[in-house]
C-alpha cells in the first residue's frame, strides 16, 4: 500500500467535467486502456496539494485483492489500509510520507506487511515502487503489489518478526521518542513512552504537524526544532500541562528522509541534584536565559545571588560526611523556603544560585529587602549551628541586558561573593565598578587562551621537588604562568578557574603537556641533567578532549620515557567517581605512567578515595602544613605517611617553607618535600641551579630506583631503629629514631657525627664488625645479628640490606641496649662468661699507659715465687711468667711476642686480623709437666685508656705442626718486624 490522506470529495478520473479534477494527471485512452488491462497488480497515485488520489488500478490488481475497478478505486481513496492488520499501519503510513516527500525521483518505496483478505486468511504482501515523471512533467507514483505468502513465507517469517521486534522494540523503550521532518515539522513516529508525557489531542494521520498532533491551541513554529537541533538538553515549561521537560533534538535519516528525533523526558537526574533535589548547572544553563527573559517582561530587573557556604570542609572534618551532607540540604530548604517561586538551584559542591527580582532603588542598587534576606540566611544559619564556624556568603548581580549569557551572569555573583569570602564583617556584597575590572579579565582570559598558547604568553614553571633522606632533587612540578600584552602577569588563581567555567581548560594542559615533552628532549640531547616532571590535569580535560591520546602524543613525538612523565590528579576529580575517569586511569597505568593523587586530604572521603582507585603517590595538601605548630596536625601527617607506606604508596609534602617543617618530614620519612624553602617555582635554567648553588644536586636514575625503594622503610616504628648507607668503605647515618639515638646518647654518642665517627674508625673493632657485616649482607632482604661492645655495654643489633645499588647499600637495623636488661639475658651473660673462663682459664690486662699488667682471671702461682706483678711493669710481669711456667726453650718466643709497645703499634696499623696469636710449653702445676697452650693478644674497644688483653687455653700437643706453629710465634712476634 502507498499512503493516504482523507478528503471530502472523492476523485473521479472518468469525468472531465468535474472540478475535482483540477490538478490531475489525465491519461489518454489508449494509455489508460493498456494500464488498466494490464495483469501486473499495479496502482497510479498523484499528491497534489498535499492530498494524493488514485488515479487508476490494473486488472491484476483488482484480481488481487477480489474488488471491481470502481470498487477498488472507491475503498483505496476512502480507506486503502482498511485490510492492512492494525499494528502495521503506522509503519506504512510514515513509509509512505518519506516516499511522497522525497523530492528524489531515483527515489524507492518497498515495504512488506501483512493484509487481511475476504476470507479472512492473512497474507504477506509486498509493495514496490517508484516516481515517474510523465511527458508534461508531471510526476506519478507507481507501486505493485505481489502476494509474496507461499514463496516468501520462510524468509519473511523471520523478515517480519525483525520488524515486529524492532517497533516492538520502540514502543517499550522507556525513553521517550519521536521522529518529526526537518520541512514542515511533520509528525512520523511517536512510540508510546513520548505519548504518556504529551497526550496526542487527534488521532495520527499522515501529513500532521507536530503541533497538531500533541496541542490543540497551536501555533505553528517551523524552526523549533531546527534551533534546538545538536544542543543537548533543553528545558521548557509545557503550557498545557505546567510540567518542567527537557528535549533533547538530533538529525537523523528516517526512511532515508531527513528528519529530527526529538527525546523527550521529565525531571532527570542529568538536570537535577541528586542530594537536595534542586535544578544544578546544567539546569541553568538551558533555563535561567527563559526564566529572565519572563522577569524582564514583568517589567522588573533580574536578580542573581550566589551563595556560598564557607567552612564546609572543616565541618566535615569534624562531623562527618554524612552531617555534612544533612547541611547542605538543610541550606537548600532554607533557599527554598526564603524565595518561593524562585528558581533555586545547586550549582556544585557547597554552592547555590538563585534567581530573582527585584524594583532598583537609587543609584541602580538592589532593594534593602533584597539585601537584607541574604544576609538573613546568613544569621539563620549561624544560628541554627552556633559552634560549627560556618558562613553563608552571598554575591548579587543585577542582570542589565537580556543578551547577557548565563556563564557571564553566574561569573560576575561569583565574583561579588568570593571578594568577601576572608571578611567576617561581611555576608552580602553586590557586584559594581570595583568588581568590574575583574570581571572583563576574566572576559578576556576567555577570550584570549587560544591566542596566548599560540604566541607563547604562556610560560611553563618548574619547582622543585626534593628527597629528604638523600637532599637530592629528585622530580620538578610543571606549574603555568600567563604573561598577557594587555593585564601583565596573571598568577594560575587568576586564569585557571575561568578556564575550568568556560571549558577551556583542556587547552591550557594540552600546551603544557607539550612544552614540557619538549624541554625534556632539547636538555637529554644537549647531554644536561633531567628529572621527571609532573603536571596537573583537570577533570575537565577527561571530558572535553581524549587526554590520554594528547599525553602519548607528545611523550612519543619527543621521545621521552614515561617514568619521566608523571600525572597528578586532584581529589576532588576523584570525588566525582566517574567511570570514565577510572577508565582513563587506567589507560595511563597500563601505559607506564604514575598517576598522583594532589591536594590529598582536602576532600571528605580521601581514604574511600585510595581504596577505589590505584595512586602511586599521594601530595598532602599544603594546608596541612598550615598548622604545623599544633601537635594534633604532626601526629596526622606521621598517620598519613605510615599509612602511605603500608599500601605502598609514596608521599610528598607541599607548602614547605621552614627549616623545621623539612626536618619533622624528613624524620618521619616523608619521601619527597616541596615549597619555598626549596625555590619557588621559575623557569628550569634557573630552578635548577637555585637548587645546585643550595648544593642540591639532581639524581640520577638509578639512585631514583634506589631511594624509591628505600622509602618504603617504615619510620614510624617503636623499634630503636637507624637507617645507614655503607658506599665505598664509609658509612653514613641517613636516619636514627628516637630510641636508638637516646641509647647511644646515655653511651657516651649524643650526636650522629660522633656515631658515624666510631662506625667509620678502622682501629675500632666495632667498626671492623660493621664493615664486615655490610660486606657480606648485600642482596636486599639479607638478614643477620651482631652482638658489640660498646663503652663497656653489649649492644645487640638486627641488620637488613634494604637496597644495592652499584655497592652502594642501605641498611635498617634495630639497637637493643643487652646490658641495661635483667632476668634471664643478663643470666644468660654470666652463663656464657663462666664458658669463656671454661675455655680460656687465664685473662690477663696490660694497661699501657700505667705500665702493669693485672690478671683477670687465673692461677696466681704461675708466677715467679713472691712476684706482685701490681708493682713492677709489663716487661717484669712477663718475665716472671716466663721463668715460672714456660719451657725453657719458649721462653725468648714469650719476650720476643709479649714486646708491649710493638704489639700495640702494629694492631693499630690494621697489619693483622685484630689480634696476634703465640703457641708455646707451659708447666701445669698438678703434674708438673709441659703442656701445649696457645695465647692471643688484642687490644681493648670503646675504652678510655689503652689496653691490651691476654687470653690463654690449653691445647692438644697432640695437634699435627705444632712444632711447626711454634714457629710463627718469630713471625708474629715483634722482631720478626726487625
Amino acid at each position: 500500500m502507498l499512503y493516504y490522506i482523507s478528503k471530502s470529495d472523492e476523485p473521479d478520473n472518468t469525468s472531465e467535467g468535474d472540478e475535482d479534477m483540477a490538478g490531475l494527471y489525465r491519461f489518454s485512452e489508449e494509455e489508460r486502456r493498456i494500464l488498466e488491462e494490464s495483469f501486473v497488480p499495479m496502482a497510479v497515485y498523484q499528491a497534489v496539494d498535499g492530498r494524493t488520489a488514485t488515479l487508476l488500478v490494473t486488472d491484476g490488481f483488482c484480481e488481487l485483492i477480489g474488488l471491481s475497478r470502481e470498487e477498488a478505486v472507491r475503498l483505496m481513496d476512502e480507506d486503502m489500509y482498511f485490510r492492512v492488520l492494525p499494528e502495521e499501519t503506522d509503519e506504512l503510513v510514515n513509509a509512505a510520507v518519506c516516499f511522497s516527500m522525497s523530492q528524489d525521483d531515483d527515489s524507492r518505496y518497498n515495504m512488506t506487511y501483512h493484509e487481511k483478505f475476504a476470507d479472512g486468511t492473512v497474507h504477506v504482501m509486498n509493495a514496490t515502487g517508484r516516481h515517474k515523471r510523465m511527458k508534461d512533467g508531471t510526476r506519478l507514483a507507481f507501486i505493485r503489489y505481489e502476494d509474496i505468502t507461499e514463496s516468501m513465507s520462510g524468509f519473511n517469517a523471520q523478515t517480519q518478526s525483525f520488524f515486529d521486534n524492532l517497533r516492538s522494540f520502540y514502543d517499550s523503550n522507556p525513553d521517550a521518542m519521536a521522529i518529526v521532518s526537518t520541512e514542515g515539522s511533520r509528525i512520523l513516529y511517536s512510540n508510546k513512552a513520548f505519548c504518556s508525557i504529551l497526550k496526542p489531542v487527534r488521532s495520527f494521520d499522515m501529513g500532521l504537524t507536530f503541533w497538531e498532533y500533541f496541542y490543540t491551541d497551536y501555533s505553528r513554529d517551523d524552526g523549533f526544532f531546527s534551533r534546538l537541533s545538536n544542543k543537548g538538553g533543553t528545558i521548557f515549561v509545557d503550557h498545557t500541562t505546567g510540567k518542567t521537560l527537557i528535549m533533547n533534538v538530533r538529525p537523523v535519516k528516517w526512511n532515508l528522509l531527513d528528519s529530527y528525533m526529538v527525546e523527550l523526558a521529565e525531571k532527570s537526574s542529568a538536570y537535577f541534584d541528586v542530594l537536595t533535589g534542586l535544578p544544578n548547572h546544567y539546569y541553568y544553563e538551558a533555563q535561567s536565559g527563559y526564566a529572565i527573559q519572563k522577569i524582564f517582561e514583568s517589567g522588573r530587573i533580574p536578580v542573581c545571588i550566589f551563595y556560598d557556604i564557607t567552612g564546609i570542609k572543616r565541618y566535615n572534618s569534624k562531623y562527618g560526611y554524612e552531617k555534612g551532607d544533612e547541611l547542605l540540604k538543610e541550606v537548600a530548604g532554607l533557599l527554598v523556603e526564603k524565595y518561593p517561586d524562585r528558581l533555586v538551584m545547586r550549582i556544585d559542591n557547597d554552592h547555590f544560585l538563585v534567581i530573582d527580582s527585584d524594583v532598583l532603588e537609587f543609584d541602580d542598587q538592589p532593594s534593602d529587602a533584597m539585601i537584607g534576606r541574604a544576609r538573613g540566611i546568613h544569621r539563620e544559619v549561624v544560628r541554627r549551628h552556633p559552634d560549627a564556624r560556618i558562613e553563608v556568603k552571598a554575591g548579587i548581580y543585577l542582570v542589565k541586558d537580556e543578551d547577557e549569557t548565563p556563564a557571564f551572569i553566574c561569573d560576575n555573583a561569583r565574583i561579588a561573593c568570593e571578594s568577601i569570602r576572608n571578611d567576617s564583617t561581611r555576608s552580602a556584597a553586590v557586584f559594581g565598578d570595583d568588581l568590574k575590572k575583574h570581571s572583563e579579565n576574566r572576559k578576556y582570559i576567555s577570550e584570549n587562551i587560544d591566542e596566548a598558547v599560540r604566541k607563547g604568553h604562556i610560560k611553563v614553571y618548574y619547582q622543585p621537588v626534593i628527597r629528604p633522606i638523600s637532599n637530592r632533587l629528585c622530580g620538578m612540578e610543571a606549574l603555568a604562568r600567563w604573561q598577557s600584552p594587555v593585564l601583565g602577569f596573571l598568577s594560575p588563581g587568576e586564569f585557571i578557574p575561568v578556564l575550568e567555567e568556560t571549558g577551556q581548560i583542556h587547552k591550557l594542559d594540552s600546551y603544557v603537556i607539550g612544552e614540557i615533552c619538549r624541554k625534556y628532549r632539547e636538555r637529554a640531547d644537549a647531554g644536561l641533567e633531567v628529572v621527571p616532571v609532573s603536571f596537573n590535569l583537570s577533570r575537565l580535560d577527561f571530558l572535553m578532549c581524549d587526554i590520554f591520546s594528547v599525553v602519548e602524543d607528545a611523550v612519543r613525538k619527543y621521545s621521552i620515557p614515561r617514568d619521566m612523565v608523571h600525572v597528578e590528579i586532584t581529589e576532588s576529580i576523584v570525588m566525582f567517581r566517574s567511570k570514565k575517569l577510572h577508565l582513563e586511569m587506567e589507560k595511563f597505568h597500563d601505559a607506564g605512567y604514575q598517576i598522583w593523587m594532589d591536594d590529598f586530604g582536602s576532600g571528605y572521603s580521601s581514604i574511600n578515595v585510595l581504596k577505589d582507585y590505584d595512586f602511586d603517590e599521594i601530595k598532602l595538601d599544603m594546608e596541612f602544613l598550615s598548622g604545623f605548630s599544633d601537635g594534633k596536625t604532626k601526629s596526622i601527617i606521621t598517620s598519613c605517611i605510615e599509612m602511605a607506606k603500608n599500601i605502598g604508596i609514596q608521599t610528598l609534602a607541599e607548602g614547605v617553607e621552614t627549616k623545621e617543617q623539612f626536618e619533622f618530614l624528613k624524620n618521619i620519612g616523608c619521601e619527597k618535600v616541596q615549597g619555598y624553602y626549596f625555590g619557588k617555582p621559575d623557569v628550569y635554567e634557573n630552578s635548577l641551579k637555585v637548587c645546585i648553588d643550595k648544593g642540591i644536586l639532581p639524581e640520577t636514575e638509578s639512585e631514583r630506583d634506589y631511594y624509591d625503594t628505600v622509602g618504603k622503610v617504615s619510620f614510624a616504628s617503636n623499634k630503636p631503629m637507624i637507617l645507614f648507607e655503607y658506599d665505598d668503605g664509609i658509612f653514613r647515618i641517613c636516619h636514627i629514631g628516637k630510641i636508638c639515638s637516646n641509647i647511644f646518647a646515655s653511651l657516651g654518642a649524643p650526636r650522629i657525627e660522633d656515631i658515624e665517627n666510631i662506625m667509620n674508625n678502622r682501629d675500632l673493632p666495632t667498626s671492623k664488625q660493621f664493615a664486615d657485616y655490610a660486606e657480606r649482607l648485600t642482596i636486599p632482604g639479607d638478614t643477620d645479628e651482631m652482638v658489640f661492645a660498646f663503652n663497656g655495654d653489649y649492644l645487640k643489633c638486627d641488620i637488613t640490606c634494604v637496597a644495592n645499588i652499584d655497592g652502594r647499600r642501605m641498611y635498617m637495623s634495630s639497637i637493643y641496649n643487652m646490658s641495661l636488661e635483667s632476668g634471664r639475658k643478663t643470666e644468660m651473660l654470666d652463663s656464657v662468661l663462666r664458658n669463656i673462663y671454661h675455655i680460656f682459664p687465664e685473662i690477663y690486662v696490660h694497661h699501657l699507659r700505667e705500665n702493669y699488667t693485672e690478671q683477670i682471671y687465673g692461677v696466681k702461682r704461675r708466677f715467679s715465687e713472691g712476684a706482685n706483678i701490681r708493682e713492677y711493669g709489663i716487661a717484669e710481669a712477663v718475665e716472671s711468667y716466663a721463668r715460672a711456667v714456660v719451657h725453657p726453650d719458649d721462653r725468648r718466643y714469650v719476650r720476643r711476642y709479649m714486646h708491649i709497645d710493638k704489639i700495640a703499634a702494629k694492631l693499630k696499623s690494621g697489619g693483622s686480623s685484630g689480634c696476634l696469636n703465640l703457641y708455646i710449653r707451659c708447666m701445669n702445676e698438678k703434674s708438673g709437666e709441659y703442656e701445649a697452650m696457645m695465647f692471643t693478644t688484642f687490644a681493648a674497644i670503646n675504652s678510655s685508656e689503652d689496653m691490651l688483653i691476654t687470653i690463654g687455653r690449653r691445647i692438644d700437643d697432640t695437634i699435627p705442626g705444632i712444632t711447626a706453629v711454634k714457629g710463627s710465634a718469630d713471625s708474629d712476634s715483634p722482631d720478626a718486624d726487625e
